[in-house]
């Protein structure tokens, strides 16, 4: 049986082919799993603050399920198990967790919507938010060159040997190697170590018998945790990669590098400020070439 199920692929109001849809679609054909196409309506800032509205709201909705159903008759056409909707929506992110749960999909798939850093200063993006509110994996799709992934990383931290970080991996490498699997892709296991912080204990505290010894002895550790990850879960040598630098530039060099069509990456519920200033993986989003699954637990 196929690990997706059902799909649930979020459409930007124009209701036109994109790299989202076109993943959605690709999947759902590759799996078999039933595809709702979803659209949450509401007018456009640059309409509202213009003052020229030409259709009311029942008439404007309309618009875009006349668009939608033309988006969506042509996949059910050709046997595709699809379902559309278009609905007024003033508040996006509760209305789309709402249809989340009501159709308990197996993914949700979502175009990457660049916001200007300045807007995310004052207003957290919807992408981000999805990121940590959605029970459900959330594929964020940018520019994909191929409608089926052909390269899957999974992105862990064996870094941390805590029972909440073990489960954590575990879930990230199982939500990758499934789309793989699915997709003919090539899983491959990937880690960004920093050891910043044991360099700067080993400098100031060279007098108290630290030194490169502490650092060479935490690059190994990391090492040993890393490669017994890969073991557990049978990733070929090759295709494991532990690459030693800060998380945000090494993941995002990483993975332009490398050819990576998906990061598949841990979301952990952040407090404070730093829920404020954003995740690694909400960071990575403006500055990967690839797409993004975000999985909690």
């Amino acid at each position: 049986m196929s690990q997706y199920q059902r799909l649930l692929v979020l459409v930007e109001q124009q209701a036109r082919p994109s790299p989202a849809f076109t993943r959605a679609v690709a999947l759902a054909r590759a799996t078999g799993a039933t595809l709702h196409v979803a659209s949450f309506v509401d007018y456009p800032p640059t309409l509202l603050e213009r003052g020229t509205l030409e259709l009311d709201r029942p008439d404007y909705l309309n618009v875009h399920r006349e668009l939608l159903r033309a988006l969506v008759e042509p996949l059910q056409a050709e046997g595709l198990p699809v379902s559309s909707q278009a609905v007024w929506s003033e508040h996006r992110l509760q209305d789309i967790l709402e249809c989340v749960g009501q159709l308990d999909p197996h993914l949700v798939i979502k175009d990457v919507h660049q916001e200007p850093a300045i807007k995310r200063a004052f207003i957290t993006p919807l992408d981000w938010r999805l990121l940590r509110d959605c029970p459900v994996p959330v594929h964020l799709v940018a520019g994909a060159e191929h409608a089926l992934p052909r390269k899957v990383i999974a992105a862990v931290d064996p870094s941390n040997s805590s029972e909440q970080s073990d489960r954590l991996n575990e879930r990230i490498i199982h939500e990758a190697n499934a789309l793989a699997l699915q997709c003919g892709a090539e899983l491959h296991l990937l880690h960004a170590g920093d050891l910043t912080p044991h360099h700067l204990i080993a400098t100031n505290a060279a007098g108290a018998g630290f030194g490169e010894g502490f650092v060479d002895k935490a690059r190994q550790q990391l090492e040993h945790r890393f490669a017994d990850l890969a073991n557990r879960y049978g990733v070929p040598a090759g295709q494991r990669h532990l690459v030693l630098g800060p998380p945000l530039t090494t993941l995002a060099d990483f993975a332009e590098q490398s050819g990576a069509d998906v990061l598949v990456m841990g979301v952990v519920r952040r407090r404070g400020v730093d829920n404020l200033l954003g995740s690694t993986t909400e960071h990575l989003l403006y500055r990967v070439p690839c797409s993004i699954i975000g999985v909690k637990l």
